[in-house]
């Protein structure tokens, strides 16, 4: 529809309120539409440098593991020799198969890029659930013996030797000579 010449805004008409009203809405939605752009287009950035620098290290990781297993097949290859030279043939056969298959693994390894990796980790992952969750669960498990087993644990209260056994029912002086038939409530060594 085109706008007739009343219903235009004329520099010698009387702005009203709804008019200035107008403006500024739309100068507001310019500048938030452009704090918006900006935002993504930050976003954007941070997104493309944050792949860029886990890929370089995802393939560093890669190169690491493709090493440690290069290291692998060089052991299992002196074991299969050295078993060969003690006359143990069929166990050193065992072993250079072994070599040979993880040898395999290593090239295809190393052929591959990080992000074909990642889809196959991915397509795996959707396949087969319940392998990932109970990884995650055996994961979980380890880390929390591993906590368990590393947190600080203050020193127990250590008293001198009293200079006497105390047993249920009896105290001993500290030099009479042990019994040696087991005390009633003892085991039979298991600890349990």
């Amino acid at each position: 529809m085109a706008a007739r010449d009343s219903d235009r805004i004329r520099p010698d008409m009387p702005v009203t309120g709804d008019v200035v009203g107008e403006h500024e809405r739309l100068q507001s939605e310019r500048a938030t539409m452009r704090g918006t752009e900006s935002v993504r287009d930050s976003a954007r950035r941070t997104a493309g440098s944050a792949e860029r620098t886990a890929r370089s290290a995802l393939t560093g990781q890669k190169e690491r593991a493709v090493s440690g297993l290069q290291d692998i097949v060089e052991v299992l290859q002196a074991t299969g020799n050295q078993l060969r030279d003690h006359d143990r043939g069929s166990v050193a056969d065992y072993a250079d198969q072994l070599a040979d298959r993880v040898d395999r693994f290593a090239r295809n390894l190393q052929d591959r890029d990080v992000g074909e990796l990642l889809a196959d980790a991915e397509d795996f992952a959707r396949d087969h659930p319940e392998v990932v969750l109970g990884g995650a669960f055996a994961l979980g498990l380890v880390a929390a013996r591993f906590l368990k087993s590393t947190s600080y644990r203050p020193q127990q209260d250590v008293r001198p030797y009293s200079g006497t056994r105390t047993y249920p029912g009896q105290t001993m002086p500290a030099d009479a000579p042990m019994a040696e038939e087991p005390l009633p409530y003892q085991t039979g060594g298991t600890g349990i």
